[in-house]
């Protein structure tokens, strides 16, 4: 196994007393990588597919992380880029920093009290890529470990984190919170019209701040793009 930067961090170190952070995060991936012998070759197939996107997410406390790949989503300052947004209700939603990765395909995304978990298929013989990464209220989120395991062998792939970029679900996402108001959450839309021999979907994806009359307060928007999607009328043949 190749490892750069910082490894053998523990809990403590990130601000997470409740023993090894790494050892948690391990676990929590053996039991998936358990669970994924029992699935089936139709799966293997239905996530290479969905590979081929960014927009992979998860929710922590106060902040979620997002990751962009280059090649779906333009102006990135790097190939592959984890950015976190912020939530609370005295400065509202709002950018808060990005780590910049290698290219590798998501599998794992995920978000701990104070590091995030970010892992998948290396490019050119990298094998499995696994970055932890350390978020502070006070700064920017920082890369504390990076090791790639080139010997590591995929036989299975699996269901990968959710998505609020192309491959998203339309509706919305109730963020954890303290009680009361302001709250926050996610709204994913999915504005489709029809095309020559198929549908665009024109996706959006804001995190914004509600106040007591149900009204949205303040927005970020997280994520715009759009996919094309073929529609088979029946005429072809």
């Amino acid at each position: 196994m190749h490892q750069t930067g910082v490894g053998g961090f523990y809990g403590s170190e990130l601000g997470i007393p409740d023993g090894p952070t790494v050892t948690i995060f391990r676990v929590a991936r053996g039991l998936a990588r358990s669970f994924l012998l029992s699935l089936t070759l139709v799966t293997v197939f239905g996530r290479k597919a969905r590979a081929d996107s960014d927009g992979y997410f998860c929710i922590g406390a106060g902040f979620i992380a997002v990751e962009f790949r280059a090649f779906s989503t333009p102006g990135l300052n790097g190939p592959h880029v984890l950015k976190i947004a912020r939530f609370d209700p005295e400065r509202g939603p709002r950018w808060a920093g990005e780590v910049i990765v290698e290219d590798f395909q998501t599998h794992t995304l995920t978000c701990g009290a104070k590091a995030i978990m970010f892992e998948g298929a290396g490019e050119r013989g990298r094998g499995l890529v696994t970055y932890i990464i350390q978020l502070d209220s006070a700064g920017p989120p920082r890369i504390v470990s990076h090791t790639s395991d080139p010997g590591y062998k995929f036989r299975t792939f699996p269901r990968g984190p959710d998505n609020i970029g192309n491959l998203a679900q339309p509706g919305m996402i109730e963020l954890p919170s303290r009680g009361g108001y302001p709250r926050f959450q996610l709204r994913v839309t999915d504005t489709s019209h029809r095309v020559e021999s198929g549908v665009q979907h024109d996706m959006q994806s804001m995190l914004e701040e509600i106040d007591a009359s149900g009204r949205v307060r303040r927005s970020l928007e997280i994520y715009k793009g759009g996919r094309y999607e073929s529609v088979d009328d029946g005429n072809s043949g």
